[in-house]
């Protein structure tokens, strides 16, 4: 009896002792999601963002938002050559437009680092330069009424981990894991850093969003791989115009019934040639319109053009209908070409 207990007992031992072995092992070290990467590189793209270089913000970023840079340098240095061949046609011109390049470079580098007064300064841009420009990185650091609150101490304040389904092409998502790591300083400044993780453990910085004193802080770069809003393709840029275009034309065919007679420009009151719109509605996320109306006895036009930084979508001019409301959009490089079909339209 007592060597059937006695077997029992090594029994029971033998199969604790394996279902310790068989059991997952846990690391005792912490995960990403905990502090680790997730909180270094955070920290790492505060630093590039209020006081680092150019190539140092750079740097902070994810590899495919370093591609991603590429890529828009390389569209923008090409659309610089563009407009630099059109201008150069005509001194007049190309001498307004580089006082418009000097204007843009002024208020996107208000400390003057990359001195650009010229076509060829802006085509000479580096990537990290451009994306320092387009991020806002040296209009942040340029500007003297938020030097106190960039040198204070940034804290720690909050850290999130969240997964989210991501939508990928037709019918299909993907489960992405974000981090967002929130510092703020004693003037109740607040700065978020967004992170993506590829592991647990593997993290990396995507974008830097929100407000320093006065100073809207939006850090992100467009990729040609992200959803359609992002992507900054022109084709997506001149879906927007012709949205904007399509609103307008409803407006002004609404003021065209109301008082009897076409509108001559969108802001203006009912009762003085105007669509009764506000200026911010003239402005979508790639494209403005222009605050005129065009019109014949049967039809109208109206036109659009890209915002500050998106210049090269071009200039579109929609003709429509006063009766029935259908139209043709137009797309033109050149404000020239713009002007020039204008003045065929007005001519009938």
């Amino acid at each position: 009896m007592a060597s059937q207990t006695k077997l029992a007992a090594l029994v029971i031992l033998a199969v604790c002792a394996l279902t310790l072995l068989l059991a997952p092992q846990h690391s005792a070290q912490t995960s990403g999601a905990e502090g680790g990467q997730l909180q270094g590189k955070s920290e790492t793209a505060l630093k590039a963002m209020l006081s680092g270089t150019d190539a140092e913000l750079y740097n902070a970023f994810a590899p495919w938002i370093r591609g991603s840079a590429d890529w828009m340098h390389e569209v923008w240095v090409e659309s610089m050559k563009e407009e630099a061949k059109r201008a150069a046609k005509d001194e007049e011109r190309k001498a307004e437009a580089e006082a418009e390049l000097v204007k843009w470079a002024h208020k996107h580098d208000p400390a003057d680092r990359y001195k650009i007064r010229t076509y060829d300064d802006m085509i000479a841009l580096k990537a990290h330069q451009l994306l320092a420009l387009k991020c806002g990185q040296l209009k942040l650091q340029g500007n003297d009424k938020v030097k106190d609150r960039l040198a204070a101490k940034w804290h720690l304040v909050d850290r999130t981990v969240f997964h989210t389904d991501q939508p990928v092409g037709k019918n299909r998502t993907r489960i992405r894991t974000f981090g967002e790591v929130t510092f703020a300083n004693r003037f109740e400044d607040v700065l978020v850093v967004h992170c993506v993780a590829e592991t647990e453990a593997d993290w990396y910085v995507v974008s830097i969003t929100g407000q320093v004193g006065a100073e809207e802080v939006k850090c992100e770069v467009p990729s040609p791989a992200g959803d359609a809003a992002m992507a900054g393709t022109r084709a997506t840029k001149r879906a927007d115009g012709e949205q904007l275009l399509g609103n307008f034309k409803n407006q002004a065919r609404v003021a065209y019934a109301k008082m009897g007679s076409a509108p001559s420009n969108l802001t203006g009151k009912f009762d003085i040639g105007g669509c009764n719109m506000t200026t911010r509605e003239l402005a979508g996320q790639y494209c403005k319109g222009r605050d005129e109306v065009w019109s014949t006895a049967k039809q109208g036009a109206i036109a659009c053009e890209g915002t500050e930084g998106n210049e090269s979508v071009g200039y579109c001019l929609l003709i429509f209908t006063w009766a029935g409301g259908d139209g043709t959009f137009t797309w033109y490089d050149t404000e020239e070409e713009l002007k020039a079909a204008v003045t065929k339209f007005e001519k009938g």
